[in-house]
């Protein structure tokens, strides 16, 4: 925005006065006296304040109501008040050397909001004298805007940026003069460009007056939308974004929608998509195009630094450093706030050895929300993952969804809190599905459920907080980068709740020694009936037979085919937390029935039989004064399908946000609200 710094012209018509002396006068005869003041005649043009001109750079502003001029030596100060056409009045200078300070103000009598300032040092003599101050208009509020605001991919293009500067009543601030703060110091205007990879160039990168020719050019390649951005010391930064359009249709797009969040405007937010086939990593960018991750290539980004630190204070910036330990690759995609941003996900079929099951591309969607962008590190044969209390990327604000892709385009994905929430992403897709991961309570009543839950959960340790000196660096409002699951804090050290389960295990234990446990695995037809005998070498061990034998007489006729632990022993609770070791071990077979165990325990339940192709009703889960995972709980309970993956078994029975696409031919994520 232009102040338009206009000339203001000051007349000085300044009698000489001389007279004889009087015998009265106490004046020798014949001496003569020069006066000491001059009168300097003060006038301003004010534009009139029409609609169509308000909308017009016009400076001196339309908006002026009065002029404060204080002259020095002396510093005196008038005040002019401004008719709707002219500010004009007398102003006493000293002859000789003055200085001449002009504040045009929005208020009568020298109040309200300083709209410009000037000041000029000229000698005033004993003539009519004309003394020009240009004014410098005092700097409110940016606009930024970009014409055309799109270009194709495969076109290079130069793109006009237009940066104004408006004073506190909206008017554009023009040439001539400088831009000034409200304490009339000089005040610059920086530009920065979101786009990393130099596919996009500002012609200037600050301004510190009124000028024109700005622009940003583009080499045609494919980069996610950039984002230029506007900023300067006390005032809102402002942005406009770049449209990158594909050359032609985009072939099974991912749409990431950040429109329909409350993030405040402006709210960096990126997206990460990496995965594998058969153990060989890849990274997909915001054009579709697949790379192979390349430990000697792409860790770019040196330990310790991240993208966006400058416009950080250095506290902020030493607060967020240890989140970056080591290089990293910078994978990040930008996701505009003002449309959606589509991805084709088409060129993973390009992959080589891309199959079906196993040998299906199997990865996650990432999203961050603020400055710190979610470091990866490249690893010769992997990828250094995230972390959510301890370096790498504790301190960047993320969330991600899992999904899988495979040779023949089918699509499976789903919303997770297995480790950890950090905020609401909701899962769609066609053909066939329906939306995942949509709750009926903000992102801080959840996080509250969590933190403020009954003993043995709650409290600080299931929370990780915003470094204060850096919270500048995320939306406003955010005080929590997430919260923790039991299953995390219980794998990280001792718990409060890691005997948590101990008691229904027991209590299982108990009832499996007279009434056995018939499992019956849906996907391979298969029954195994577990009893816990009360002597022999397997006394007090979950011993499993193959077959369904509803009785313990019938059982304990049958041959052993595993013991649960495998190794003897009994169930622990941490196992059950995780989902893991004793869980999860085994054949195919043996860890079927290890996964309806652990759901089990999850949900509360002591049963006698889990046949996932008989499922029990769903409100039978979490019963009240139960033993069950009260992270999971919270998750289904806020939930609008009840669904949730609350631990790593909560597929069974299909109590997890999922969708699967036959061929799909869309996908689409969107970033739910943080504070309502």
């Amino acid at each position: 925005m232009h102040i338009s710094l206009k000339r203001v012209a000051f007349v000085a018509a300044i009698a000489l006065m001389a007279g004889c002396a009087r015998g009265s006068s106490g004046v020798m005869p014949g001496a003569q006296t020069m006066p000491q003041m001059a009168s300097v005649q003060f006038q301003i043009a004010i534009p009139a304040a029409t609609q169509a001109q308000a909308l017009k750079p016009a400076y001196v502003s339309a908006s002026t109501k009065s002029a404060a001029v204080v002259v020095s030596p002396g510093s005196t100060t008038t005040i002019i008040n401004c008719t709707t056409l002219t500010c004009s009045g007398t102003v006493l200078a000293p002859i000789g050397s003055d200085t001449f300070t002009v504040n045009l103000y929005d208020g009568t009598n020298g109040t309200g909001n300083l709209l410009s300032t000037g000041s000029l040092t000229q000698t005033i003599g004993y003539q009519n004298n004309t003394v020009s101050v240009t004014f410098n208009g005092v700097v409110a509020s940016l606009v930024v805007s970009l014409s055309p605001t799109s270009v194709t991919v495969g076109t290079s293009a130069t793109v006009g940026l237009t940066v104004n500067a408006l004073d506190s009543d909206g008017n554009t601030i023009i040439a001539p003069g400088v831009y000034v703060n409200a304490s009339g110091s000089a005040l610059t205007i920086n530009l920065s460009d979101s786009d990393s990879l130099g596919t996009t160039k500002l012609s200037q990168t600050s301004r510190t007056q009124p000028t024109s020719n700005l622009n940003l050019s583009y080499s045609g390649a494919c980069i996610a939308n950039p984002t230029i951005t506007a900023s300067a010391t006390g005032l809102t930064s402002k942005q406009a974004t770049l449209t990158v359009n594909a050359a032609g249709p985009i072939v099974t797009p991912l749409t990431i929608d950040a429109t329909q969040t409350d993030l405040p405007s402006g709210t960096p937010v990126y997206a990460y998509i990496i995965g594998n086939v058969s153990g060989t990593y890849y990274r997909i960018d915001a054009c579709g195009t697949v790379y192979q991750l390349d430990a000697t290539k792409d860790n770019t980004q040196a330990a310790g630094t991240f993208p966006g630190s400058s416009s950080l204070t250095p506290a902020a910036v030493s607060a967020i450093a240890p989140n970056y330990p080591s290089a990293w690759a910078d994978y990040s995609i930008p996701i505009s706030q003002t449309s959606p941003t589509q991805i084709s996900l088409a060129n993973i079929k390009t992959i080589p050895g891309l199959g079906t099951g196993t040998a299906a591309f199997s990865g996650r969607i990432f999203i961050s929300v603020g400055v710190p962008k979610l470091p990866i590190t490249a690893q010769p044969g992997g990828w250094t993952a995230p972390v959510f209390t301890t370096p790498p990327g504790y301190l960047t604000l993320f969330d991600w969804i899992e999904f899988s892709y495979d040779a023949n385009g089918n699509f499976n994905g789903n919303t997770t809190q297995v480790d950890q929430f950090g905020f609401p992403l909701f899962l769609n897709g066609t053909p066939g599905g329906t939306q995942q991961g949509q709750y009926t309570a903000s992102r801080a009543t959840i996080m509250s459920a969590i933190v403020n839950a009954a003993s043995p959960f709650g409290g600080g340790s299931f929370q990780v907080a915003v470094p204060s000196p850096a919270a500048s660096a995320y939306p406003s409002g955010v005080n929590l980068l997430r919260v923790l699951s039991p299953k995390t804090l219980n794998g990280q050290s001792s718990q409060p709740f890691s005997t948590y389960f101990d008691a229904a295990i027991k209590a299982a234990y108990a009832t499996w020694q007279t009434t056995p446990l018939v499992t019956h695995e849906q996907s391979t037809g298969a029954y195994y009936t577990g009893f816990v005998p009360t002597s022999g070498s397997n006394n007090g061990v979950l011993v499993f037979v193959s077959g369904n034998h509803p009785t313990l007489s019938d059982a304990a006729s049958q041959p052993v085919a595993f013991t649960l632990p495998l190794a003897g022993g009994v169930i622990p609770t941490n196992d059950v937390w995780q989902n893991a070791n004793t869980l999860a071990a085994g054949s195919k077979d043996q860890k079927n029935v290890e996964k309806q165990i652990a759901a089990m325990f999850n949900r509360g339940l002591l049963s006698t039989l889990l046949d996932d192709a008989a499922c029990p009703s769903a409100s039978t889960f979490y019963p009240t004064g139960s033993t069950y995972n009260v992270w999971a709980f919270t998750f289904h309970h806020y939930s609008t399908n009840g669904l949730a993956y609350g631990f790593p078994y909560d597929d069974v029975c299909m109590q997890n946000p999922s969708i699967s696409l036959t061929g799909a031919t869309s996908v689409t994520i969107t970033l739910g609200n943080f504070f309502k």
